[in-house]
C-alpha cells in the first residue's frame, strides 16, 4: 500500500490522508467513497481504475489502503486492522466526530508516522507507540497555541517550561521510547502495579448444522484465549491448556516462547510460556470441533412436528427444547417463501414471535422468534423446558419450511470443545503475589436445524 485514508462511514468524507511513499491517491479515495461506500456495500478488496483498494470498517470509520500495485490482501487488511488497534490504544477517542473537530487529527498523524516506514509496519505494539505518542495535556495546548506551535514543537516547549523529560506531553509529541526492549518490544520495562493481576478468558464461537434426525452434519468452533495482564516487572507466565488435541490450527501472540510456538497443537502437554504485554491482548487463536456428532452436546434442540394424520397442510409447528446451561436469551430465525405465508399467523408459548414479510410480491419472508429471561428464576420461560412456535395459515406448509437458524447470548462456565485451563503459573514475580482469574465463554452464533 502506498497511501492510507480514514473515511467517515456515514458519508464517505475523507478525514485523514497519510501518504507513506510521497504520492497522493486522493482521487482514488474519492472514487472509492462515491462508487463503493455510498452504495452500502463494503468490499474488502476492490479495483478503481488501475489501482487496488483494501478497506476495513471499524465503528463509524473506514480504513482505506490504496496501492499502485497489488499486494497480499491478507497482509494489507491485517495492517489496516492493526492501525485501528494502535489508534484505539494510544488515543482517548477515535470516532469520526473527534477527527472532524481536529481533536485527534495531529495525534493520528504521529501514530501513523511511528507505525510504519515506507508502508512497512515497524512499531505495531501499543506500549512502544504510547511511549512515542503521549496524550496532549491542557498545558501543551495553551503553550503551543500561545507560541504558534503545534504537534511535537508544542510538546517540546511545554517540556521546557515544566522541566519534563522523556516522552512529550503533546498528542503527537515524540518521546524517546524509554523502557522498551528489543527482546520484548510488546512490553515496557519497569512496569509497576499496586495490585498485580492477570485474567484469562477462553472464548469460543460455535457454528454447526443439525439434520432432521438430530445428528450433527458439520460443526466448527473458532476459539481464542483472551488475556488482560496488569503485572509488575517482567514476569514469565506458563499456561497449560487441556486437552491439547482439541486445539487445531493454532496461532500464537509474538510474546509466546519460540519453542512453545513450534510445539503448538498437536502439542504433547499444551503448555504455553510467554512474557505478557501490558493490558488486553489475544494470546492464542485456534479452531476445533464438537466432541461428538450427537446434537445433545448443544444446550438446546429443535424439532419440526409432523402434522396429524388427515390434518390440513397449513400449519408449521416448531418445538424448541432447552436444558440447563442455556444462555439468558436466544433468537430463532425461520425463512419462508413469501408467496406461501401471505395469510399466516404466528403464536408462541414463550417469548415474542413476529412474521416479517418483504416488500415485493414474491419477496421472501421470515419469522423472528425471540426468547429472553430463560434462566431468570420465577419467569414462565425459565420454568418450562419446551417452547412451541406455531405458524398457521401457510399454503403448502410441508414445503414452506426448510431450516431454522438459532443464535444465543454467551453461555458462561464451559467451552463447547472442552478446552480448559489446567494451570496458570508465574515466575520472576518479585515479592508480590498475583491474583489470577479464569473464565470460559461459549457463543452459539449460527446453529442451523434442517
Amino acid at each position: 500500500m502506498d497511501s492510507l485514508y480514514i473515511l467517515a462511514a456515514s458519508d464517505g468524507e475523507i478525514l485523514i490522508e497519510h501518504d507513506w511513499r510521497g504520492r497522493s491517491f486522493r482521487d482514488v479515495a474519492t472514487g472509492f467513497a462515491e462508487t463503493v461506500l455510498r452504495r452500502g456495500e463494503l468490499d474488502s478488496v476492490t479495483s478503481i481504475e488501475r489501482y487496488t483498494c483494501y478497506s476495513v470498517r471499524r465503528g463509524d470509520l473506514v480504513y482505506l489502503g490504496v496501492g499502485a500495485r497489488e499486494v497480499d490482501a491478507v497482509g494489507a487488511l491485517d495492517t489496516l486492522c492493526a492501525v485501528d488497534d494502535a489508534l484505539r490504544a494510544c488515543l482517548p477517542t477515535t470516532d469520526a466526530q473527534a477527527i472532524r473537530t481536529g481533536a485527534a487529527a495531529d495525534s493520528i498523524t504521529e501514530v501513523l508516522h511511528a507505525f510504519a516506514d515506507e508502508a512497512i509496519p515497524l512499531t505495531t505494539y501499543p506500549d512502544p507507540l504510547k511511549d512515542v505518542v503521549l496524550p496532549k495535556t491542557l498545558l501543551d495546548r495553551l503553550i503551543g497555541a500561545a507560541a504558534g506551535l503545534t504537534g511535537k514543537d508544542g510538546g517540546v516547549l511545554a517540556n521546557a517550561v515544566t522541566g519534563a523529560t522523556g516522552g512529550a506531553g503533546g498528542l503527537g509529541g515524540v518521546g524517546t521510547g524509554k523502557g522498551m526492549s528489543d527482546v520484548t518490544p510488546w512490553r515496557r520495562q519497569g512496569t509497576k502495579y499496586t495490585a498485580n493481576e492477570i485474567f484469562v478468558d477462553v472464548v469460543e464461537e460455535v457454528r454447526c448444522v443439525v439434520n432432521k434426525a438430530g445428528k450433527l452434519v458439520a460443526s466448527q468452533i473458532s476459539g481464542s484465549v483472551e488475556c488482560v495482564s496488569r503485572l509488575s516487572g517482567m514476569p514469565s507466565v506458563t499456561l497449560q491448556l487441556t486437552p491439547p488435541t482439541a486445539l487445531q490450527y493454532a496461532a500464537a501472540h509474538p510474546s509466546v516462547n519460540a519453542n512453545d510456538k513450534d510445539g503448538l497443537p498437536p502439542a504433547r502437554d499444551g503448555k504455553i510460556t510467554f512474557v505478557p504485554p501490558d493490558g488486553a491482548f489475544t494470546l492464542l487463536t485456534y479452531t476445533s470441533e464438537l466432541a461428538t456428532n450427537a446434537a445433545n452436546v448443544l444446550p438446546f434442540s429443535m424439532q419440526k412436528m409432523a402434522p396429524a394424520k388427515g390434518a390440513a397442510d397449513d400449519t408449521i409447528t416448531i418445538v424448541l427444547t432447552t436444558r440447563k446451561g442455556l444462555p439468558d436469551s436466544l433468537v430463532v430465525e425461520i425463512p419462508l417463501p413469501g408467496d406461501l405465508v401471505k395469510e399466516a399467523r404466528v403464536r408462541t408459548t414463550a417469548g415474542d414471535a413476529q412474521l416479517e414479510t418483504g416488500l415485493g410480491e414474491d419477496a421472501p419472508a421470515k419469522v423472528i422468534w425471540r426468547l429472553g429471561e430463560l434462566t431468570k428464576a420465577g419467569t414462565a420461560a425459565a420454568k418450562a423446558s419446551r417452547h412451541t412456535l406455531t405458524i398457521s395459515g401457510v399454503s403448502e406448509a410441508s414445503a414452506a419450511f426448510s431450516y431454522a437458524r438459532i443464535s444465543t447470548a454467551p453461555v458462561q462456565g464451559a467451552t463447547a470443545s472442552g478446552v480448559k485451563v489446567e494451570s496458570l503459573k508465574m515466575t520472576r514475580v518479585g515479592d508480590w503475589k498475583p491474583f489470577k482469574g479464569v473464565k470460559y465463554v461459549t457463543k452459539y452464533k449460527d446453529t442451523v436445524f434442517r
